[in-house]
């Protein structure tokens, strides 16, 4: 099987009928075989409306099983997916918008039109329009819906880039960083053998999926293990702690201050039951010890 980020759709047997992503606000929930066919068939949008192997894709969203979705359709024509964060200032967009140079820019309908403004005439931009009740998402540009191509995709090299990010930018100005379908594949596949992950692992997703640790610890990790990411579209204490009780969460990963904030302020909410505990895993910093919810 070649190292590409297909790759974490491919699920045997009875597994497509397994939850891939799971939200709320409102209520969603995609299985694998539901995620695998949108995924196709935003590619063929994607592929009709000039999305070719290489083209850089700039996407502009909140987590949400919208940007998994348009993510790896963008991935599966060889192109290059960068994400950027919701909360940036037109000057912050226009110095990514700038470096990154993208021929296509991706935003939720009626949203962030600074994006489309500061990116420039030679770039279209499409409005991803999401429907409930399974965040069904269709793409228009200039009001018109973009039609699927008729022809079938090239499959992308492991060698093509995947993932167009950016370093912080803390000591000096952010940097692209590139990765690779091969590098993608293989630092999962890692996550998913050291952390011993199986179908019947159910991650909580407290990362934002333009940072790499979101994206690939927290959601790719867990899909290609076959396993459920609960995905919700904004974090805080009560509404973790209300997720973890209910969507049978096995195990999360964060940033320490944040996870700290979450647990901390769940257990000021009143005791936990006894019976559910996960796993918590920290990028740095914070003891990954079992940890009652």
């Amino acid at each position: 099987m070649r190292p590409i980020l297909t790759q974490l759709l491919d699920c045997p047997g009875e597994s497509w009928l397994q939850p891939a992503l799971v939200t709320s606000s409102p209520d969603c929930m995609l299985t694998y075989d539901e995620l695998s066919e949108r995924v196709r068939d935003l590619a063929a949008c994607l592929e009709g409306a000039g999305v070719t192997r290489g083209t850089r894709v700039v996407l502009v969203f909140g987590n949400g099983p919208e940007l998994v979705q348009l993510l790896l359709a963008v991935n599966s024509l060889g192109a290059v997916a960068a994400p950027l964060n919701p909360a940036y200032t037109a000057r912050e967009y226009a110095f990514f918008l700038d470096d990154i140079r993208p021929s296509f820019v991706i935003v939720p309908a009626g949203e962030f039109t600074v994006v489309g403004d500061l990116a420039g005439p030679d770039v279209r931009v499409f409005e991803a329009f999401v429907s409930p009740p399974k965040a069904t998402v269709v793409l228009r540009s200039g009001g018109k819906k973009l039609r699927k191509s008729r022809s079938a995709a090239e499959e992308p090299s492991p060698d093509d880039a995947a993932l167009l990010l950016h370093t912080s930018g803390t000591t000096a100005r952010p940097k692209q960083v590139p990765l690779l379908h091969r590098n993608l594949v293989a630092t999962t596949r890692h996550i998913v053998d050291h952390y011993a992950l199986t179908e019947n692992d159910v991650t909580y997703c407290v990362m934002p999926l333009f940072h790499v640790h979101g994206l690939v610890a927290s959601v790719f990790a867990t899909l290609m293990s076959g396993g459920t990411v609960v995905l919700p579209r904004r974090v805080s204490p009560r509404r973790f702690r209300y997720d973890l009780l209910t969507r049978g969460v096995t195990w999360f990963t964060s940033a320490p201050t944040l996870l700290r904030m979450l647990l901390d302020g769940a257990a000021a909410e009143s005791p936990p039951p006894s019976s559910c505990s996960c796993e918590p895993n920290t990028s740095s910093g914070f003891p990954s010890s079992r940890r009652t919810a």
